[in-house]
């Protein structure tokens, strides 16, 4: 008869017998699960290749030789694989799927071959038949095809350069840059690879063409746009306008406080006034409009 309220009940639990790990280093897969079985232990089998322990011999096992554990204790045993032996390669992709499949390190490098096809192995530090050892990296030189010269195509036209770029086998693409009163329009005023470098067949060059003089628009812009009382409106009505008659050029609405007298309007001070103005393509102008 026992207080619970002021006696304390300690259990004690067993773990069963003591286990003592054997050398199961030197047991081969057979052995080591009866081994586990009989303890009423459990057990994981890894396998991975390795250059010095023959196939099916355990590499390394989580437990030592003289450890005790309890029943149920989990032990990892890493099985070899045996040893990984470099083959004959064509492609780098073939190469690539055989090295990840076998978790071989490796690196790449690039360079121009006239007789090797793009994408396929010039040379590998390890030749066929090579043991890959566990700490060794495979380095293959994949070919990039036959070198291509980029020619200068600033000062060329459009027309020009495809040609050039088709002839070549380039891949030429096109994107304006500003306005330009000394070069055409559809000129070449750079490129982002520059001329003399060596690409492979196929390579990706943009060309900067000029967008050629720019245009200035002269317009007059009448009291009619303008709606008295109205920012909304009259910022609505200019933007539509001068889109229509200024292609090219950029406009900025500003609202500014004014007094009652001047709202919907075109401020005194506005960069832009009412009138006659003049707008060149490419450039950006703001117009400020009285608000309340």
């Amino acid at each position: 008869s026992v207080n619970p309220l002021e006696t304390e009940v300690t259990l004690t639990i067993s773990k069963g017998p003591k286990i003592v790990v054997p050398n199961l280093s030197e047991k081969t897969v057979e052995e080591i699960t009866s081994w586990v079985v009989e303890n009423n232990l459990k057990v994981e089998f890894e396998e991975q290749y390795d250059e010095s322990v023959e196939l099916g011999s355990v590499i390394s096992v989580s437990v030592n030789e003289g450890d005790e554990v309890e029943q149920g204790s989990l032990i990892t045993v890493v099985i070899s694989k045996g040893q990984i032996k470099m083959e004959k390669f064509t492609s780098s992709a073939e190469f690539r799927a055989w090295a990840e499949r076998y978790g071989v390190n490796y690196n790449e490098e690039y360079k121009f071959d006239e007789k090797v096809a793009s994408g396929n192995i010039i040379e590998s530090s390890h030749k066929e038949g090579d043991i890959i050892k566990n700490s060794d990296t495979v380095t293959i030189t994949i070919s990039q095809g036959k070198s291509v010269t980029v020619p200068d195509f600033v000062g060329k036209t459009k027309g020009e350069i495809s040609k050039t770029c088709d002839s070549l086998k380039l891949k030429c693409s096109y994107k304006y840059g500003g306005y330009n009163d000394k070069v055409a329009k559809d000129t070449a005023v750079s490129q982002n690879k520059k001329n003399g470098s060596k690409v492979m067949e196929g390579a990706s060059v943009v060309i900067t063409l000029s967008s050629g003089k720019a245009k200035v628009y002269t317009i007059f812009i009448p009291s009619e746009w303008l709606s008295n009382g109205n920012p909304d409106a009259t910022i609505k009505t200019l933007k539509s306008k001068l889109q229509e008659k200024c292609p090219g050029v950029t406009f900025k609405f500003v609202k500014k406080p004014v007094n009652t007298i001047g709202v919907g309007l075109i401020t005194p001070d506005s960069p832009v006034k009412g009138g006659y103005n003049k707008f060149t393509e490419g450039k950006t102008y703001t117009i400020y409009v009285g608000t309340a």
